[in-house]
């Protein structure tokens, strides 16, 4: 059995709540495995807390979402005529 592992993180802010001056922080509880990945992840990229390592998987995360290019294939195709 994996035993969970508390730690104290600043809390993401997310854009509609962003105040400026804010470092609320928060406890979430994670199991031993991830906590070994975080502290690697630390390690790696030379960042000093878990929050850092999260912003860092998130950021990547964000840089690999799909397109919506062609998601609207109902949409007229748009031609270029040279008058916009």
């Amino acid at each position: 059995m994996t035993k969970a592992v508390s730690m104290s993180v600043p809390a993401l802010r997310t854009r509609a709540k962003k105040s400026p001056g804010t470092n609320s922080k928060t406890t979430i509880q994670i199991l031993g495995p991830t906590k070994h990945w975080l502290n690697q992840i630390i390690e790696e990229r030379g960042v000093s807390t878990y929050d850092a390592a999260i912003m860092y998987l998130v950021e990547e995360r964000q840089k690999h979402l799909p397109s919506g290019f062609g998601s609207r294939p109902d949409l007229e195709e748009y031609i270029c005529t040279g008058e916009d």
